[in-house]
């Protein structure tokens, strides 16, 4: 069984009255430890791809199956946990929360993930943040 199994994936949009098919069927098997990476010109749909694995948008049709249960079926709730302990995803725009630093923006998650705080300033120094 494959560690993220994607299985007849699409995703359309409506814009006024306009459908606009950005993902159709698409099927991919990635095992775990293993490397994909996702290549195609501007608007081709990577990032609506990568979204929907990472929980953040939803597909029109078809599943995502991550270790062998199907996140498109998850409640809001479970599409939470699922995000926290399964996923990172880096935008294009920093998304940063003005007024910490750097350093604050990496603790402030952790805490609230309660990691506890001898944690978060071991992983901290080791990610050579001041």
């Amino acid at each position: 069984m494959a560690y993220i199994d994607i299985k007849n994936l699409s995703k359309t949009y409506t814009i006024n009255d306009t459908e606009k098919v950005v993902l159709k069927d698409i099927n991919i098997n990635i095992d775990k430890g293993e490397f994909l990476c996702i290549m195609g010109s501007s608007g081709s749909g990577k990032s609506t791809l990568i979204k929907m694995i990472g929980g953040i948008l939803t597909p029109t049709s078809g599943e995502i199956v991550f270790n062998g249960k199907c996140i498109n079926r998850y409640s809001s709730k479970e599409l939470d946990i699922y995000r926290q302990n399964n996923t990172g995803y880096v935008f294009q725009d920093f998304n940063l929360l003005e007024g910490l630093t750097i350093k604050e923006n990496i603790i402030l998650p952790l805490t609230i993930l309660d990691i506890g705080i001898t944690n978060i300033e071991k992983n901290t120094i080791k990610l050579n943040v001041i």
